[in-house]
């Protein structure tokens, strides 16, 4: 699918991009990923894992300013990726107050860190 042909989210899928992405540190995504490989420089750390959307090893991401910065190199949507990242968060036993309440806050632009 060619990058220029995503859909723009729906404000649910926004929250749940906000889930995944949003103010979320490195540390806190990397447990929810598969065959997670790293590249340091001097500048910064890019990670290599296996896509959530189409499990190819295609997903890169770093730590951005505001969250986490990703792309699928074959080219699935951040709706599709940040689904199952949301999803294995909650999986995991996370709470969805927070996981979602962090989202929302976000969003609106408040507080997201209490």
């Amino acid at each position: 699918m060619d990058r220029m042909a995503w859909d723009r989210p729906t404000p649910d899928e926004m929250r749940v991009i906000a889930a995944a992405f949003l103010h979320v540190r490195i540390g806190e995504l990397i447990p929810h990923l598969h065959d997670v490989t790293s590249n340091s420089s001097i500048a910064r750390t890019k990670y290599l894992a296996r896509c959530p959307a189409c499990d190819h090893q295609t997903f890169s991401f770093g730590q951005g300013r505001t969250g986490i910065v990703s792309i699928c190199t074959d080219d699935c949507s951040p709706q599709s990726i940040a689904s199952v990242i949301a999803q294995r968060r909650l999986d995991a036993g996370e709470n969805p107050e927070e996981i979602w309440g962090r989202a929302d806050r976000g969003l609106a632009g408040e507080d997201w860190n209490p």
